[in-house]
């Protein structure tokens, strides 16, 4: 099963999109931050914990991005330039 997600994650990347499989919000945002250059900033610990899984396009906007994971997981965003904060 696990050749199959990596196939999965493969083909998706190759694609254009972000997958994510049960994934832990910091290793999400970090992979976010290396591709649209932005510092991403926890400011409590529930957030950090939670996981999310889905697949998104990777060449949308970031606010999009953050829009989708914020209506699956009630978590929000606050951009200030190149930092965007994690409520």
């Amino acid at each position: 099963m696990q050749g199959h997600l990596e196939n999965k994650q493969y083909i998706s990347w190759k694609e254009g999109y972000f997958v994510f499989e049960d994934e832990p919000l910091e290793e999400i945002m970090h992979t976010l931050s290396l591709w649209y250059d932005k510092e991403f900033l926890f400011v409590g610990k529930r957030s950090r914990a939670l996981h999310f899984s889905g697949h998104i396009k990777r060449y949308e906007r970031i606010e999009t991005i953050l829009s989708a994971i914020t209506d699956v997981t009630g978590v929000e965003f606050r951009m200030n330039g190149q930092i965007i904060l994690i409520h």
